[in-house]
């Protein structure tokens, strides 16, 4: 299960700009995986770079929520180094697929993402911390269990 949100440091914006984070947590949140079903999804945009999404999850007999930040960074070396400096201490994840939900990605920008990295730790006993990222994408959030 792989879960995505979005943070962006600019303050909303009346002017009509597309917000790709928006669109990427939209797209993330109709592609959580086998064995899932959203039960409610929550996506608001944060900037013009950012976005905040909620879901709440039916997955194999149990509800989870999740809550994740996504940002678009201007440049993938940016998102790197956020992408380390958030995962540090964390484990590093797979879906087993070897890239990290590529229809996500490629819905938003046309194109697979390159860099495909996912990490966590478990925050607490009913808490795991997650960071994903799929080139200039960053998502990171917990999922309580």
């Amino acid at each position: 299960m792989l879960f995505v949100s979005v943070a962006g440091c600019t303050s909303p914006s009346s002017t009509s700009t597309t917000n790709n984070a928006q669109a990427y947590a939209k797209a993330f949140a109709t592609d959580i995986g086998e064995n899932s079903t959203v039960i409610q999804t929550t996506i608001v945009a944060n900037g013009s770079d950012g976005a905040q999404l909620t879901l709440i999850l039916a997955h194999n007999g149990t509800t989870n929520t999740c809550a994740f930040n996504i940002q678009q960074f201007s440049s993938v070396a940016s998102a790197t180094a956020f992408y380390n400096s958030q995962s540090f201490g964390y484990a590093q994840v797979s879906n087993g697929k070897g890239t990290l939900y590529p229809s996500v990605y490629s819905s938003v920008m046309g194109h697979n993402a390159t860099i495909n990295k996912a990490a966590a730790t478990f925050s607490s006993s009913t808490n795991i911390s997650y960071v994903f990222q799929q080139d200039e994408f960053v998502t990171w959030g917990t999922v309580s269990l």
